[in-house]
């Protein structure tokens, strides 16, 4: 009986899931000028015209669509029939539990898909529902939890709350302690503990994460009078508070660094010591703040990598180096990728699988291109890796020198450039002193040969000639152009090779479409057409940059100017706007 009751839920749950998919495939939001509307694929009738509606969602499992109108949301279906007035002043989607939160002027309540209110506008904030059946609310500047019934499981008398998504448990705070309660509200410890415990995400096998919870392998962190101990679902101590110096995160292991009298080493949930507490240091930082599964232990001045079971991913061998760079999917799965040195400066790459990707023994090693190629160095003699792959390509060349985003890779040969795609063919020779890509147009790249710059495409067609002392690439703030030099006159010269502005002007300044630029020792501006903006009437020329750009009181933007000797206020359009400047005003221009 059992089996067949699992099966119709199971069938009945992917039978709603599959009208849902299909319900999204028949019908499309189309949107114009801030408005939006529906359209039948089938038919590519206007279901929803645009005009009315300045925000649609998808519809939803239940074939409601929340809508904004008028600076006020509620829900309609794909025929326009509104299911829920227009009286909101912010609505959400529908969790779980079938209620959305919504707010009437500052006050915040929760309605069922029938627009009746289950949970009055009496909260001046009401968080999502987790799987607790629980929302956080704020009272007049208190805190508390509220079931779907709007029955306040804990009043809206403490300091602050906390709660994960997937555990069932509460955290209250009242002065400056924290107590943990369960889901009925019901107080299960004093307020003993400094805060309350750190939320993990749960993280399936190849999966980004499946909510938070406050316990790894059974057991959470707490802090109580500023030593750190564990404790299990069953609130029953398993790690003795204060017993270590320092203890850091679980990792989905169970597994945490802890520190002892200076030295580190690693214990599981349960307290007991899994790596011994002998290390100079121990860290699984990643990028941008987050944690890695893997360790980097330290000792006497060599690393070791250690798997997320603790198992050396570098053998007995001890590096001098480890850098870790990023992960990537192989065979649907996260492998994180580390760049590591020994001490006989050989170099390799590690994978947190605990495999020897690239062998430890060459003169140098790093990742290019989304980490997908390994560059190769050895015997003076450049190799390319497919990460994925796991091709190894031959090159001509000697050096690395930078790759692109478009997945070319530029190398040097006897000091001179040349460029490859990752298979290592060689698509531009190295005959050139330099080359660069062009910022955004990365088939393209600025070259240098015999002293002289010009642009040339990957398969060597030329853009630009290469006859110009100096052609600038992208700059933030800078033109979309170049900006070339050529007799020790500039221009400039569009991405796709025409000439803007000949090569006429000194003095070469560029600032918001304005190119202040000098011509026979006279001052003036003109645009990217060469049309001119302010005539060459004047003998000195200043402008503040960050006028152009930060003008956040838009002001009217005002040049310096001598001319016959008088100093001078002009606007934009050549106006005068003052007379007989100060010597202090006079320089206040030209400084940025």
């Amino acid at each position: 009986m059992r089996v067949a009751l699992l099966f119709i839920l199971i069938f009945l749950s992917e039978l709603c899931l599959s009208q849902v998919q299909n319900k999204t495939e028949i019908y499309s939001r189309i949107s114009e000028n801030d408005y939006w509307g529906y359209v039948d694929n089938r038919t590519k009738e206007i279901k929803i015209p645009l005009g009315k509606y300045k925000f649609m969602n998808p519809l939803d499992q239940e074939n409601m669509i929340l809508a904004k109108k008028d600076d006020k949301e509620g829900y309609i279906d794909i025929n326009d029939n509104i299911l829920i007035p227009f009286i909101y002043n912010d609505l959400s989607v529908f969790s779980d539990n079938g209620l959305a939160i919504a707010q009437i002027k500052d006050k915040f309540g929760a309605i069922n898909r029938k627009g009746e209110v289950l949970i009055p506008f009496i909260y001046d904030r009401l968080n999502y529902f987790y799987k607790s059946g629980l929302s956080k609310i704020v009272k007049n500047g208190k805190y508390g939890f509220v079931d779907k019934t709007g029955k306040e499981i804990v009043s809206p008398i403490y300091n602050s709350v906390d709660q994960s998504m997937n555990d069932s448990i509460l955290f209250v705070k009242n002065k400056e302690k924290w107590a943990i309660f369960n889901n009925e509200g019901k107080q299960l410890t004093d307020y003993i503990f400094d805060n309350h415990a750190e939320e993990v995400i749960v993280k399936p096998k190849n999966s980004f994460g499946n909510g938070t919870t406050y316990f790894i392998d059974g057991s959470m962190k707490l802090s109580k009078n500023g030593k750190i101990g564990f404790l299990d679902k069953n609130l029953k101590e398993v790690l003795e508070f204060g017993k270590y110096d320092n203890v850091l995160i679980f990792n989905q292991k169970g597994l945490a660094i802890v520190e002892d009298k200076s030295k580190y080493g690693i214990i599981n949930s349960k307290g007991q010591i899994a790596l011994d507490i002998i290390y100079d240091s121990i860290s699984n930082d990643g990028l941008y703040g987050n944690k890695l599964e893997t360790f980097v232990i330290k000792k006497d001045g060599k690393l070791k990598l250690l798997s997320e079971d603790l198992i050396s991913i570098s053998g007995d061998k001890w590096l001098k180096s480890i850098n870790f760079r990023e992960a990537v999917v192989e065979n649907d799965q996260y492998i994180l990728l580390f760049e590591v040195e020994d001490f006989n400066k050989k170099k390799g790459i590690l994978t947190s699988d605990g495999r020897e990707l690239v062998k430890i023994e060459n003169e140098d090693v790093f990742l290019v291109n989304e980490n997908k190629i390994a560059v190769i160095k050895k015997n003076k003699k450049i190799y390319l890796f497919n990460i994925i792959q796991k091709t190894l390509s031959n090159t001509e060349f000697t050096n690395y020198y930078h790759s692109t985003d478009e997945g070319f890779i530029i190398l040097k040969k006897n000091k001179l450039f040349g460029v490859v795609d990752t298979l290592g063919i060689t698509k531009i020779p190295p005959i050139y002193g330099a080359i660069e890509a062009v910022y955004n147009r990365q088939n393209n790249f600025i070259v240098k040969k015999n002293k002289k710059f010009g642009i040339i495409d990957i398969n060597q067609k030329i853009i630009v000639p290469i006859e110009y002392s100096s052609i600038s690439n992208w700059v933030e703030y800078g033109p979309k152009e170049h900006i070339v030099t050529k007799n020790g006159l500039s221009g400039l010269i569009t991405r796709e090779g025409q000439i803007s502005i000949p090569c006429i002007y000194k003095d070469f300044s560029y600032a918001n479409g304005y190119f202040f630029v000098s011509q026979r020792g006279k001052f003036g501006a003109v645009d990217k057409l060469n049309n001119q903006l302010i005539p060459f009437e004047y003998d000195e020329l200043k402008f503040n940059w960050s006028d152009f750009y930060f003008n956040y009181e838009n002001k009217p933007i005002t040049i310096a100017v001598i001319k016959k000797g008088e100093r001078m206020l002009i606007d934009l359009k050549n106006n005068i706007i003052k007379t007989n400047l100060s010597q202090e005003e006079w320089d206040k221009f030209g400084l940025y």
